[in-house]
């Protein structure tokens, strides 16, 4: 075994019943089907997840490419006002084909329709069920008894009867390219052989290409009649790949290796041929891998396969003999530790089996391969990667009772303990409660402070500077972290990230008092810096001479000088405003007189993190979650209840309406339109092209582009009338929706890989080539007037803000209707010690306010994920395609990034489906594979429920002989954007006793159309001593149509006139500072005038208004 980490995430990928269907393989999803992915909880992130990493910007001037600046200098030229001279001056480049005629062209049109309709009808078309390609082509018996072909002979002058036969299938494959699925036959079908039999019949047999690399095994046979006419073709091959990475990620050595270990002798085998190919079973999607030849002996002549992404065995693997033993070790603090390790070949791993989530099947060629286990890994002092190389070999030991590393002993046992505790109490079955693999890492760099969850690698991560993986609670902090994200998807800024590291801090103790018997209620007690969650005002913070808070009136918001210390306000005072909630479970617990006990108050907090929270639940929704769930397991009447109520009550978390769904914005009117990819079948390349029924297009469309584009899906502006694409000199192109003027480019020929436009054409990302790759990084150019020009590097994420640069290239790209966010898919490779590699998928995204990365969805190891797509109307809707590279279907997900609800819209046999919302959401639209048109795909339309995730009814073709579609409408758009609303603006008091109290309350809400961030509430003038804030809204981001309410107090000290001011900051656009008057005069307590208004009380949450 090798003893190397290769870590992503094992992913239990859907079993679909197989449906066949000869020319549109649609799967239709049945009853146990949905009642399967309904029981899955699958790693769908929110945009805003734990898992987190800073991506510091390049200026143009701090970036060394030279290009940026003089991108920028031509987008803002051809985006300029006025530009009405830069219309029409494009040469016509190299290596660009043009359509004649546009946008009507004669032989086009006759094309189309003989291949809709004249041939479909007199063909006969056998599919192989999984590659979905022909396995026969050939015509009817009554076409070929009226003497009709496939394809009639050509006749070329001086030319030889070899050189006219392939010249004629070369004119039938072209022909036929959309049916066999074929991007470029010319380039792709190579011939093999050339046979000529008795009967004058005549055979070109072809081998299948990509990139110059053999697709193996596939083959393609053309047959002519004795007068050189095609009526046959059979063979059995594979659709282009639309997205293959044909860079290996794995060596020929590497792979030569891992066949090694796959075959019984294979290390004394002779290695013969090795060579790069495109593995295409045809019950599978292909994947780039090595062939490689071993010889055993004579009588054992292996042929092995080994995917050149990952690692693993593509035609047959073998398990080593292994066994699972006792073990034990010498942890930090000279414990000796119980342990359960495995043995192979007189090598001892520290590799926990003996949990009930191990499968014995698993297969220990590769740790990837291991189901069920907890598996130690140690760093030896190796620097975290800052350019992709990644050392973390597995824990060994000769022995199974010493010779441990003390710190892999501490891991080891303190995983062992978080797990039963779940396991116990909760029934939970591993971080993402289905028997995941557990991975861990000890001595991180050198001197390195931190400790961390990462999802990308389902691993927790513990630097050397501390002993973080010798302290219980400490290692159960950063694995709750991975349940939060399994769970609630909580997220990592302001009050939901407070309850994400409260939940970690609160479930470490209970992990503790399970395996010790009692807790002191501190977290990292044996780390300088701590927490209480008893007393959290006795733990200074950092020596700042600012103390943890312990109720609302104590919360820090964002422009307190506390959080100005730390790195972007540690995201809104996350592990700092955490322990109110913290505390709240230890009153719950036991500091209440009366309190429910530890046992019952673990079950109340774990149902509301796992059941009832979403991604961006504020502190009042969690008081509400706990709420419902000690109704629902003790009683609506029960002392659980009433004692929940009473503690959020004694940390000043009152009752207050739940965070609102957001509300969606109004979609631009008018009727459906599509931008979509169509081949032109004369010419053998794609175009883009147009259905828009207001300018009278004909069903089949219009030609829009002047010139052959990339195959990449296009950016469509919000108000329908520009596209901004990729064409197929790698230059980046726009072009009216009117069809009036062809394509304006950027000039910038070989540069371009993809790009993005938002919606009001205001931002533009870009990712560049570099010598014909594309690099690892995003540029973004903001064309508004305070917008900047910034490059960023792409990282991979994890939690307690560190990053993994890992991440090759982006490929797809969208902005957020509200421009804040860049969402993309990525390629990422993780390197280990000897060279092991893994490549994975993943999506992600730029927060261009913060400049964070986000992890949202992936990486999995069996699926890849990809061509991210925001609704229209809102923008915490996503649907994307996850691949099933095994059964070789897509699955379109719809997902709501808040709620973490999901379903599949759709079931297609193939890749990659680029999927999208309609224009008001009502439908997700995705590309199917059409044999019968020239594409080779038609556009799909899948109507939707109210919820805009759940399908209704069945799919309906929008557009045949489309790929890669965008729907638009052509009308007004108008950006999202928040706008702030109180409900009063004078708060006045009256007359008011010396030494009494009145409340006054108000209401903040977000009128607008995009999120609110209430930035700060403060109190300012002569008098703000006098008045005090209780239910704050600072800090917390409301949705559209959402609000917050909160009270004033006013305790006058002494008699006479107290004026003072509530000020509101926020990031509404007409008035992010609102001032609002506040006056009352103290008298006497026997002359107060309009009588005593002392009393008062409620509102929703408190906060900190007053000088730290």
């Amino acid at each position: 075994m090798k003893p190397v980490a290769r870590f992503w995430r094992i992913f239990v990928i859907f079993f679909v019943i197989f449906v066949s269907m000869v020319f549109f393989p649609y799967q239709r999803i049945d009853a146990g089907k949905a009642e399967r992915l309904a029981s899955l909880r699958l790693h769908f992130e929110p945009i805003s997840q734990a898992s987190h990493s800073l991506s510091p910007s390049l200026s143009p001037q701090q970036n060394p490419d030279h290009r940026i600046s003089d991108l920028e200098a031509a987008l803002r030229a051809r985006r300029a006002d006025g530009a009405e001279s830069a219309k029409n001056i494009k040469a016509v480049p190299r290596n660009r084909m043009e359509p004649a005629n546009r946008p009507v062209n004669d032989r086009v049109a006759q094309l189309r329709r003989e291949l809709y309709q004249d041939r479909v009808q007199e063909t006969r078309v056998h599919f192989r069920e999984n590659a979905g390609t022909p396995r026969q082509i050939k015509m009817s018996p009554e076409a070929r008894r009226r003497g009709a072909v496939l394809e009639k002979a050509v006749n070329i002058a001086g030319s030889s009867q070899r050189e006219r036969d392939e010249a004629t299938a070369r004119n039938f494959l072209r022909s036929r390219r959309g049916m066999l699925k074929i991007s470029d036959p010319d380039r792709e079908l190579q011939v093999l052989r050339y046979e000529k039999d008795h009967l004058d019949r005549r055979l070109v047999r072809y081998s299948q290409k990509w990139r110059g690399l053999d697709v193996w095994p596939a083959e393609l046979n053309v047959h002519l009649d004795a007068e050189g006419n095609v009526d046959l073709l059979n063979g059995s091959f594979v659709s282009t790949p639309k997205r293959m990475v044909s860079d290996p990620v794995w060596s020929a050595e590497q792979a030569v290796n891992q066949a090694r270990q796959t075959v019984d002798g294979g290390d004394k085998a002779e290695a013969g041929k090795t060579e790069l190919i495109l593995y295409a079973p045809g019950d599978r999607s292909p994947r780039l891998a090595w062939k490689i030849q071993l010889t055993v002996s004579y009588d054992a002549d292996w042929l092995v396969v080994i995917d050149a992404a990952n690692g693993s065995t593509l035609t047959a693997f073998n398990r080593a003999p292994s066994l699972r033993i006792a073990g034990s070790g010498i942890d930090v603090f000279n414990q000796r530790r119980d342990l359960s390790v495995w043995r192979e070949s007189g090598v001892h791993y520290m590799i926990d089996t003996a949990k009930p989530m191990f499968d014995p099947a698993s297969d220990f060629s590769s740790v990837n391969t291991i189901k069920g286990a907890i598996i130690i890994f140690d760093m030896e002092n190796t620097e975290l990667p800052d350019a992709g190389d990644f050392n973390a070999p597995l824990a060994t030991s000769t022995r199974p009772d010493s010779g441990w590393v003390p710190e892999v002993v501490s891991l080891a046992y303190n995983l062992s303990e978080t797990y039963d505790y779940y396991r116990q109490r909760h029934n939970r079955d591993s971080i993402n409660g289905q028997g995941g693999t557990i991975f861990g890492f000890v001595r991180v760099g050198k001197n390195y402070d931190n400790a961390f969850w990462t999802p990308e690698m389902q691993g927790v991560f513990f630097g050397d500077a501390q002993p973080y993986a010798a302290a219980l609670d400490v290692v159960a902090h950063e694995y709750v972290h991975g349940v939060t994200s399994h769970t609630c998807n909580l997220v990592y800024r302001d009050q939901p990230g407070a309850l994400n590291e409260a939940f970690s801090d609160i479930f470490g103790e209970m992990v503790e008092y399970r395996t010790t018997g009692s807790t002191d209620w501190t977290n990292g007690t044996v780390l300088p810096s701590k927490r209480s969650l008893k007393d959290p005002a006795n733990d200074q913070i950092e020596d700042t001479g600012y103390y943890y808070p312990s109720k609302m009136s104590q919360f820090y918001s964002r422009g307190n000088p506390l959080l100005q210390i730390f790195k972007d306000q540690d995201y809104g005072g996350v592990h700092i405003n955490m322990t109110i909630v913290s505390h709240c479970f230890y009153l719950l617990a036991e500091g209440l007189p009366g309190a429910v006990g530890i046992r019952d108050a673990e079950k109340i907090f774990y149902r509301a993190q796992s059941v009832h929270l979403v991604s961006n639940s504020q502190f009042v929704d969690m008081r509400l979650a706990c709420m419902a769930s000690a109704e629902e397991l003790f009683g609506a009447d029960s002392p659980q209840a009433s004692k929940v109520a009473e503690a959020f009550d004694a940390v000043e978390i009152f009752e207050n309406a739940t965070t609102p769904a957001p509300r969606p914005m109004p979609a631009v009117s008018g009727d459906d339109a599509v931008i979509f990819l169509s081949d032109n079948p004369a010419i053998g390349a794609s175009f883009l092209a147009r259905y828009e029924a207001a300018l009278e297009d004909g069903v089949m469309g219009a030609w829009l582009s002047c010139y052959d584009i990339a195959p990449a899906r296009p950016s469509v502006s919000g108000d329908g009338s520009m596209v901004f694409f990729v064409d197929s000199i790698q230059d980046a192109c726009f072009i009216e929706t009117d069809g009036i003027d062809c394509e304006e480019c950027l000039e910038f020929e070989g540069v371009i890989h993809s790009v993005a436009m938002s919606a009001d054409q205001q931002v533009y990302g870009f990712v560049l080539l570099d010598e014909g790759e594309p690099t690892n990084a995003i540029t973004v150019i903001d064309l508004r007037p305070e917008g900047q020009t910034r490059t960023f590097p792409l990282v991979a994420t994890a939690t307690e803000g560190e990053s993994l640069n890992t991440v090759q290239f982006a490929d797809s790209m969208c902005f957020t209707s509200d421009n804040q966010y860049l969402i993309y898919d990525a390629y990422n490779v993780l390197n280990f010690q000897d060279g092991t590699r893994i490549g994975v998928w993943s999506i992600y995204a730029i927060d261009l306010l913060t400049e964070q990365t986000l992890a949202l969805v992936g990486p999995y190891s069996d699926a890849d994920v990809g061509y991210p797509s925001l609704s229209r109307t809102t923008n915490h809707l996503m649907t994307f395609d996850l691949v099933d590279v095994e059964a070789g279907e897509t699955l379109v997900i719809a997902y709501n990034m808040i709620s973490g609800e999901f379903d599949v819209v759709a079931v297609v046999e193939g890749e990659w489906t680029v999927p999208g919302y309609s224009p008001d959401d009502s439908a997700i639209l995705y590309s199917r594979p059409d044999p019968d048109v020239a594409t080779g795909y038609s556009y799909m339309r899948q109507r939707l429920e109210a919820d805009r995730l759940t399908p209704r009814g069945g799919p309906a073709i929008f557009i045949e002989d489309a790929n890669f579609g965008v729907t638009y409408r052509r009308g007004a758009y108008a950006a999202p954007a928040p706008d702030i609303d109180v409900s009063s603006g004078v708060l006045a008091f009256g007359n008011v006793a010396v030494g009494g109290v009145s409340s006054l309350p108000l209401t903040i809400s977000n009128t607008g159309t995009g999120d609110l961030m209430i930035e700060s509430i403060s109190l300012a003038g002569p008098a703000r001593a006098d008045y005090i804030i209780r239910g704050g809204c600072a800090g917390q981001r409301m949705t559209p149509s959402g609000n917050c309410r909160l009270f004033v107090d006013f305790l006058p000290a002494a008699a006479g006139v107290k004026a003072a001011s509530l000020i509101v900051e926020s990031d509404a656009t007409t008035q992010p500072i609102i001032n609002i008057a506040i006056n009352g005069t103290g008298v006497a307590k026997t002359d107060t005038g309009n009588g005593d208004k002392s009393g008062g009380g409620g509102g929703c949450f408190v906060k900190t208004v007053l000088d730290q």
